[in-house]
Protein backbone atom coordinates (compact mmCIF):
# COMPACT_ATOMS: atom_id res chain seq x y z
CA UNK A 1 0.00 0.00 0.00
CA UNK A 2 1.32 3.41 -0.98
CA UNK A 3 2.06 5.84 1.84
CA UNK A 4 0.65 9.35 1.49
CA UNK A 5 2.19 12.40 3.12
CA UNK A 6 0.13 15.34 4.28
CA UNK A 7 0.55 18.33 1.91
CA UNK A 8 1.84 20.66 4.66
CA UNK A 9 4.57 18.13 5.52
CA UNK A 10 5.57 17.97 1.87
CA UNK A 11 5.76 21.77 1.76
CA UNK A 12 8.04 21.85 4.81
CA UNK A 13 10.21 19.22 3.15
CA UNK A 14 10.29 21.31 -0.01
CA UNK A 15 11.44 24.38 1.93
CA UNK A 16 14.06 22.38 3.81
CA UNK A 17 15.39 20.93 0.59
CA UNK A 18 15.59 24.38 -1.03
CA UNK A 19 17.37 25.76 2.05
CA UNK A 20 19.87 22.89 1.84
CA UNK A 21 20.47 23.48 -1.88
CA UNK A 22 21.10 27.19 -1.22
CA UNK A 23 23.43 26.30 1.66
CA UNK A 24 25.45 24.00 -0.61
CA UNK A 25 25.41 26.08 -3.80
CA UNK A 26 25.67 29.59 -2.31
CA UNK A 27 27.18 28.77 1.10
CA UNK A 28 24.38 30.66 2.87
CA UNK A 29 21.89 29.45 5.48
CA UNK A 30 18.81 31.51 4.69
CA UNK A 31 17.18 30.64 8.02
CA UNK A 32 20.01 31.50 10.42
CA UNK A 33 22.22 34.02 8.58
CA UNK A 34 20.84 37.38 9.70
CA UNK A 35 23.29 39.93 8.27
CA UNK A 36 22.43 42.27 5.41
CA UNK A 37 25.41 41.32 3.29
CA UNK A 38 24.53 41.24 -0.40
CA UNK A 39 25.20 37.50 -0.86
CA UNK A 40 22.93 36.61 2.07
CA UNK A 41 20.12 38.92 0.95
CA UNK A 42 20.46 37.57 -2.60
CA UNK A 43 20.15 34.00 -1.30
CA UNK A 44 17.00 34.93 0.64
CA UNK A 45 15.52 36.63 -2.43
CA UNK A 46 16.25 33.52 -4.50
CA UNK A 47 14.68 31.34 -1.82
CA UNK A 48 11.54 33.49 -1.64
CA UNK A 49 11.20 33.74 -5.42
CA UNK A 50 11.47 29.99 -6.02
CA UNK A 51 8.96 29.14 -3.29
CA UNK A 52 6.56 31.81 -4.52
CA UNK A 53 6.75 30.28 -8.02
CA UNK A 54 5.72 27.02 -6.34
CA UNK A 55 2.56 28.63 -4.91
CA UNK A 56 3.78 29.32 -1.39
CA UNK A 57 2.11 32.23 0.39
CA UNK A 58 4.14 35.19 1.61
CA UNK A 59 3.35 34.24 5.20
CA UNK A 60 4.56 30.64 4.83
CA UNK A 61 7.74 31.74 3.08
CA UNK A 62 8.40 34.28 5.82
CA UNK A 63 7.77 31.79 8.62
CA UNK A 64 10.13 29.27 7.04
CA UNK A 65 13.06 31.71 7.40
CA UNK A 66 11.86 33.67 10.45
CA UNK A 67 10.88 36.75 8.47
CA UNK A 68 7.71 38.80 8.16
CA UNK A 69 5.56 38.51 5.04
CA UNK A 70 6.33 42.15 4.18
CA UNK A 71 10.04 41.33 4.04
CA UNK A 72 9.24 38.51 1.63
CA UNK A 73 7.16 40.89 -0.48
CA UNK A 74 10.14 43.27 -0.56
CA UNK A 75 12.43 40.41 -1.63
CA UNK A 76 10.07 39.47 -4.44
CA UNK A 77 9.72 42.98 -5.81
CA UNK A 78 13.46 43.64 -5.49
CA UNK A 79 14.69 40.48 -7.19
CA UNK A 80 12.89 41.32 -10.42
CA UNK A 81 14.84 44.55 -10.81
CA UNK A 82 18.15 43.14 -9.63
CA UNK A 83 17.99 40.23 -12.05
CA UNK A 84 17.87 42.66 -14.96
CA UNK A 85 21.30 44.04 -14.12
CA UNK A 86 23.09 41.70 -11.69
CA UNK A 87 24.57 38.84 -13.72
CA UNK A 88 25.98 37.16 -10.58
CA UNK A 89 22.50 37.04 -9.06
CA UNK A 90 21.12 35.56 -12.28
CA UNK A 91 23.84 32.88 -12.31
CA UNK A 92 23.22 32.06 -8.64
CA UNK A 93 19.47 31.89 -9.23
CA UNK A 94 19.89 29.63 -12.25
CA UNK A 95 22.20 27.25 -10.34
CA UNK A 96 19.84 26.97 -7.38
CA UNK A 97 16.69 26.75 -9.49
CA UNK A 98 18.15 24.09 -11.77
CA UNK A 99 19.33 21.99 -8.84
CA UNK A 100 16.00 22.41 -7.09
CA UNK A 101 14.00 21.43 -10.18
CA UNK A 102 16.16 18.39 -10.87
CA UNK A 103 15.50 17.02 -7.39
CA UNK A 104 11.87 18.13 -6.96
CA UNK A 105 8.89 17.08 -8.95
CA UNK A 106 6.46 19.99 -8.51
CA UNK A 107 3.49 17.63 -8.68
CA UNK A 108 4.09 16.83 -5.02
CA UNK A 109 4.03 20.45 -3.91
CA UNK A 110 1.43 22.21 -6.05
CA UNK A 111 -2.02 22.82 -4.68
CA UNK A 112 -4.85 20.69 -6.03
CA UNK A 113 -6.42 23.75 -7.71
CA UNK A 114 -3.18 24.51 -9.56
CA UNK A 115 -2.76 20.87 -10.53
CA UNK A 116 -6.31 20.86 -11.91
CA UNK A 117 -5.56 24.00 -13.92
CA UNK A 118 -2.40 22.42 -15.32
CA UNK A 119 -4.23 19.22 -16.24
CA UNK A 120 -6.89 21.22 -18.08
CA UNK A 121 -4.25 23.28 -19.88
CA UNK A 122 -2.37 20.10 -20.85
CA UNK A 123 -5.57 18.50 -22.13
CA UNK A 124 -6.21 21.53 -24.32
CA UNK A 125 -2.63 21.43 -25.63
CA UNK A 126 -2.91 17.68 -26.19
CA UNK A 127 -6.12 18.10 -28.22
CA UNK A 128 -4.49 20.82 -30.34
CA UNK A 129 -1.48 18.56 -30.96
CA UNK A 130 -3.77 15.66 -31.90
CA UNK A 131 -5.54 17.86 -34.45
CA UNK A 132 -2.22 19.10 -35.81
CA UNK A 133 -1.01 15.50 -36.07
CA UNK A 134 -4.15 14.51 -37.99
CA UNK A 135 -3.65 17.39 -40.43
CA UNK A 136 0.00 16.46 -40.97
CA UNK A 137 -0.95 12.83 -41.51
CA UNK A 138 -3.51 13.83 -44.16
CA UNK A 139 -0.96 16.12 -45.80
CA UNK A 140 1.61 13.32 -45.83
CA UNK A 141 -0.86 10.92 -47.41
CA UNK A 142 -1.73 13.52 -50.06
CA UNK A 143 1.94 14.04 -50.85
CA UNK A 144 2.65 10.31 -51.20
CA UNK A 145 1.20 10.35 -54.71
CA UNK A 146 4.02 12.74 -55.66
CA UNK A 147 6.84 10.85 -53.89
CA UNK A 148 8.21 9.31 -57.08
CA UNK A 149 8.24 12.68 -58.85
CA UNK A 150 10.03 14.35 -55.91
CA UNK A 151 12.52 11.51 -55.76
CA UNK A 152 13.28 11.78 -59.49
CA UNK A 153 13.74 15.56 -59.34
CA UNK A 154 15.97 15.21 -56.26
CA UNK A 155 18.14 12.55 -57.93
CA UNK A 156 18.47 14.35 -61.28
CA UNK A 157 19.01 17.91 -60.04
CA UNK A 158 22.70 18.79 -59.66
CA UNK A 159 23.56 21.08 -56.77
CA UNK A 160 23.30 24.74 -57.78
CA UNK A 161 20.89 24.15 -60.69
CA UNK A 162 17.69 24.31 -58.64
CA UNK A 163 16.59 27.66 -60.08
CA UNK A 164 17.15 26.47 -63.65
CA UNK A 165 15.18 23.26 -63.02
CA UNK A 166 12.38 25.25 -61.38
CA UNK A 167 12.05 27.58 -64.34
CA UNK A 168 12.07 24.62 -66.78
CA UNK A 169 9.41 22.79 -64.74
CA UNK A 170 7.26 25.93 -64.75
CA UNK A 171 7.64 26.19 -68.52
CA UNK A 172 6.82 22.50 -68.88
CA UNK A 173 3.62 22.80 -66.80
CA UNK A 174 2.54 25.91 -68.70
CA UNK A 175 2.86 24.00 -71.97
CA UNK A 176 0.99 20.98 -70.57
CA UNK A 177 -1.96 22.96 -69.20
CA UNK A 178 -2.23 25.43 -72.10
CA UNK A 179 -3.02 22.74 -74.63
Amino acid sequence: MEEHTHPSIRRVTEAEELREIIRIVLNVDVKTDQTRKRDIVNAKMIYAHILRKNDWTLTYIGRSINRDHTTILHYLTSIEGYMKSDTQLVRSYDKVYTEFCVNNDPIYYKSSDNLKKEVIALRIKNKALELQNQELTKETLNNKRLDRIFSLVEQKTPLGTEQLILSRLNAFFQDVYNL
